[in-house]
């Protein structure tokens, strides 16, 4: 076992929810999905203190230092709270037993509530992101103890504060324990950050702090056949290099490509063809089951051809709706022509 498993990895307690959460409908939840790529983990986020070890299996972020914050202004605040009763004990002309009542128990309170906050914050266990075996372990209330449950059984929902602010919070599967806020811009950039890490069969997220893993990531994802992702996404999650782009598209293409195409015709490619809109394969209104791996053969009015491919969720690649081609779906080794009508739902 090597050094990092030794000190991160953690065996799975939980292989679902303990407890139905309170309201839970299958709207309730955070699909976990990439929106968008505008989180970034930077050097200088790596050597701060909220993430403790990151690398290509575990990224391990520490909550303590939030906590240690709110605790700090806590215990001033209490401080704050009794001074007039320590001055009024310590100036005015009264024994000590005719001190209200009030402060004394205030200042015990104090004592008590800065012990129990105080180890809470200062002893939280870390959240373990593992990306290889696809689980999270999360610190349970009071610093006892973590959990460990796969990342694609995890509910993750909303929460809106007094404010109006909207803010994505984990629920944990152990009852009797506080949905935990994950911080961060919007909801769906840190859900992004946290699918893209944790779908394996992806690159890693983009920021400076996973280039040094990026070539031994690729390596393996090559060696296992550059499977198909785990999450969906709704943007273009390209290899570090163009080099390595190709070479993804290239096997791909050899394990896809069992039927004859055209001469001059290729594969949609993000960086050549631009970017295009994603929309949902499925069989038809009433049957809303995704076609998964199903190839499309877009057909311009200039004489391009381009083919691209659904993943396991029947998300594909699509041109606007502004450009003029035609549709035809490719199965098997010989082209049966179906043209679409209402299979292709855009997604909004």
């Amino acid at each position: 076992m090597e050094e990092r498993d030794k000190k991160y990895y953690r065996f799975i307690t939980h292989h679902e929810y303990e407890k139905v959460v309170y309201g839970e409908t299958p709207e309730s939840w955070v699909e976990k999905r990439i929106y968008n790529g505008e989180y970034e983990i930077t050097k200088e986020d790596e050597k701060s203190p909220y993430i403790l070890y990151i690398d290509d299996k575990y990224m391990v972020k520490d909550e303590t230092s939030s906590a240690q914050v709110g605790f700090r202004v806590w215990f001033i605040g209490a401080l704050l709270m009794i001074l007039p009763f320590a001055v009024e004990a310590i100036y005015a002309d009264h024994p000590i037993s005719e001190f209200h009542w009030f402060g004394f128990v205030a200042f015990f309170a104090i004592v008590f509530l800065s012990a129990f906050l105080g180890y809470y914050s200062f002893f939280h266990p870390p959240y373990i992101y593992n990306r290889l075996d696809g689980t999270v372990t999360m610190p349970l209330m009071y610093g006892k103890g973590s959990c460990t449950m796969e990342f694609s059984k995890l509910k993750y929902g909303l929460s809106t504060s007094r404010m109006g602010s909207t803010s994505l919070t984990l629920v944990l599967p152990k009852p009797r324990t506080w949905g935990r806020d994950m911080g961060g811009s919007s909801p769906q950039t840190v859900i992004s950050l946290y699918t893209w890490y944790m779908d394996k069969n992806r690159p890693l997220p983009r920021g400076k702090a996973f280039d040094p893993y990026r070539e031994r990531d690729f390596q393996r994802r090559k060696a296992e056949g550059f499977p198909e992702p785990l999450y969906p996404s709704f943007i273009h999650t390209p290899e570090h290099t163009p080099e390595h782009e190709a070479e993804r598209a290239a096997s791909q293409r050899t394990n896809i490509e069992t039927f004859y195409r055209e001469t001059g015709s290729e594969w949609y490619s993000p960086e050549k063809h631009g970017t295009w809109e994603i929309a949902k394969m499925i069989y038809s209104d009433t049957d809303i089951t995704p076609q998964a791996y199903i190839v499309l053969r877009y057909e311009f009015e200039d004489g391009r051809i381009i083919y691209a491919r659904a993943d396991q969720y029947g998300y594909i690649d699509r041109p606007s709706k502004t450009e003029k081609f035609n549709v035809e779906i490719v199965k098997d080794k010989e082209k049966q022509v179906t043209f679409l009508d209402k299979v292709m739902d855009l997604i909004t």
